[in-house]
């Protein structure tokens, strides 16, 4: 007798994407992201076929005119999908086609025609939630009439702000200002006006504040000594950043207030745009609006100040050239922090023509407390140009990437140990949901039995309803945590390990390095990458000698960096064999014991940097598999304030 094997079904699933382009939003009902919710949750329950993808993609505050796109949630979602994260035939849902994008026809059309050659379809909820897929026959005809209208809503849109801010301009020429300003809800709220002054809802009048005594200071002292000479005096009288009390006023905060004609009472217009990278150029909208704000100095110190700035500037020229919009020049952005004190790193990008090359850039790396002078945290107050004659740190990056043993930390016997917890979980949680079950059943049977006898209390069946509603409530909270975890598992299962991906990331760095580093969409893709792997670098900025490693980011600071991709493929040759920097096979108890030797290092601010190393199961590593793993942690204890 031959017995057929039942051919496996395998689940299809949908994929939620919310957009809004204003925060605002985010809190409204009919046009935030509540109602878009609910047109995934009816969605659902009107496509039963389809299992929820356990990762909801959103873009809250931005907008659908390419930055979704390019940089967004949406960009996101479509390297995932070109790398196959995502199973064939899954279905991405909206709720309208403008959430998925406001651009024209033709942009709107090539993002449909990519998803659908990458073996997706599409599903918009205000068609009725079909689903669409390039084999329909009037697919496509829908699609572009759909683009046409929102193209044309966006243009009208645009034209009914822009005639708005017209007519915005010209009621502050007449001295109305209750159509642009509001007063602050906190100290640190940004507005429209700067932030030595307050504004009045009720006069609709502005008045100097405390801030405004120090922001008069600023012009003052900028007459006889220079912006980051201003800003440690201003520390030393106590006066900190608006937003970080523990550092001073920083340089290009200073430069920023020296150069705003609202200190003489104008009001500039401004103007935004767009980039073709997707970033935003602000622009002045016409002449500036004299008036409108008290001033804090007079013109003629204003004036004075500006002489002296450019006496003061290197750049003896006329205006520098204007910086690029065009690329982005910081590849690990959010991800590169100091080496002594572990606060954010800081890039800058500074236009200094030359006979040559006149929109040449130097690239600089300054560390956000230290450079600022903020010595109760950092004493670095140097800066690291990363790329001149004989240095290109990007590319020592790229290089040092180059070597990691990835395999070593994607390993298959990581990703088996985290198949087995995904399993063991989802068993608890079937237990618990089973448990829940029975005694929804045990509840409703009592109820049954309280209904059909001679004496029955209103009091007693209004108790045990309520506890049935709190049981089916227990019931469905349990199920909804044990669907969890089956995708979970499945997603798990999916996930390639070990040498697989040690492979895939290899040539993705081989390829950036040879045709993207001068591409601007394959440099927000490569950083985006680097941000969501985890990798972070610790950079000494006096020697420009750095550390790459998995680290841990708490509110801006680095707490811990796994340095063990780095340590492992700078001590292991070809062949597993841990050798010394002289290139001699040693114990690997060699590197244990060196490293534990200054476990405790003093830092600024009185914190702490603790190094361990030890050894763990790999089979990869030695004969006896061991591997070894190195790891930094700082003990932050933050000055009293």
């Amino acid at each position: 007798m031959t017995i057929i094997p039942k051919t496996q079904v395998l689940p299809k699933y949908a994929v939620s994407y919310v957009r809004v382009s204003t925060a605002k939003q985010t809190g409204e009902t009919k046009t935030g992201i509540d109602r878009q919710e609910q047109a995934w949750n009816k969605w659902l329950d009107n496509h039963p076929e389809y299992q929820p993808w356990n990762e909801q993609f959103q873009d809250l505050g931005v907008s659908g005119r390419g930055d979704n796109r390019m940089r967004g949630a949406l960009a996101q979602f479509v390297e995932k999908a070109e790398k196959g994260i995502f199973p064939s035939k899954t279905c991405l849902v909206v709720e309208s086609l403008s959430r998925l994008t406001r651009e024209t026809q033709k942009e709107g059309l090539r993002l449909i025609i990519k998803l659908f050659d990458l073996g997706f379809s599409v599903s918009i909820c205000e068609w009725g939630g079909q689903i669409l897929t390039e084999e329909g026959t009037t697919t496509w005809m829908q699609l572009t009439g759909a683009f046409m209208a929102a193209n044309f809503e966006v243009e009208e849109k645009r034209s009914r702000i822009n005639g708005y801010h017209s007519e915005k301009i010209e009621r502050f020429k007449r001295g109305d200002l209750s159509v642009h300003f509001r007063s602050r809800k906190h100290p640190n709220q940004k507005t429209f006006y700067p932030f030595w002054l307050d504004f009045d809802e009720e006069t609709k009048k502005f008045s100097f504040n405390k801030k405004s005594e120090w922001a008069r200071q600023i012009f003052e002292l900028s007459l006889e000594i220079g912006a980051i000479e201003i800003s440690k005096r201003l520390y030393e009288k106590g006066i900190r950043a608006l937003r970080d009390k523990r550092k001073p006023p920083g340089k290009h905060f200073i430069d920023d207030v020296l150069t705003n004609r609202a200190a003489i009472g104008e009001f500039q217009p401004m103007n935004t745009t767009k980039t073709e990278s997707g970033g935003m150029l602000v622009k002045n909208r016409g002449e500036p609006i004299t008036g409108i704000f008290p001033p804090l100095v007079t013109p003629e110190l204003f004036n004075k100040v500006q002489i002296k700035r450019k006496r003061r500037s290197r750049n003896k020229g006329s205006t520098p050239p204007p910086r690029p919009f065009t690329k982005i020049r910081h590849l690990f952005n959010n991800a590169i922090f100091c080496r002594e004190c572990f606060e954010r790193v800081v890039f800058r990008a500074v236009p200094k023509a030359k006979k040559n090359d006149l929109e040449n850039m130097y690239y600089y790396y300054e560390c956000s407390a230290g450079y600022n002078r903020a010595v109760e945290i950092c004493n670095c107050n140097k800066r690291f140009n990363a790329k001149k004659v004989g240095v290109d740190f990007e590319l020592d990056v790229l290089n040092r990437l180059q070597l990691f043993r990835w395999a070593s930390y994607f390993t298959d016997e990581k990703h088996d140990k985290a198949v087995r917890v995904a399993n063991e979980k989802r068993m608890n949680l079937l237990t618990k949901r089973e448990d829940a079950k029975r005694e929804v059943k045990r509840i409703r049977e009592n109820l049954d039995k309280l209904l059909l006898s001679e004496h029955v209390s209103v009091i007693a069946i209004n108790r045990i309803s309520e506890l049935q509603r709190k049981a089916e409530e227990q019931y469905q909270a349990a199920d909804d945590k044990y669907n969890e975890s089956m995708i979970e598992e499945s997603h798990l299962k999916m996930r390639k390990s070990g040498k697989a991906v040690e492979s895939e990331i290899q040539k993705r760095i081989k390829e950036f390095k040879e045709t993207g580093r001068n591409d601007v969409n394959q440099r927000q893709a490569f950083s985006r990458w680097f941000l969501e792997t985890g990798l972070v670098i610790a950079i000494d900025l006096r020697t420009g000698r750095f550390e790459v490693g998995m680290g841990k980011v708490e509110k801006g600071f680095l707490v811990e960096l796994d340095r063990s991709l780095e340590d492992i493929a700078k001590h292991m040759k070809q062949g597993n064999e841990f050798v010394d920097n002289a290139g001699n096979p040693v114990d690997l108890n060699h590197f244990i014991k060196q490293s534990k030797e200054k476990k405790f290092e003093s830092l600024p601010g009185r914190n702490k940097r603790v190094r361990i190393a030890g050894q763990r199961d790999h089979k990869e590593a030695q004969s006896d598999n061991k591997e070894a793993f190195f790891i930094e942690i700082v003990e932050k204890k933050r000055a009293l304030r």
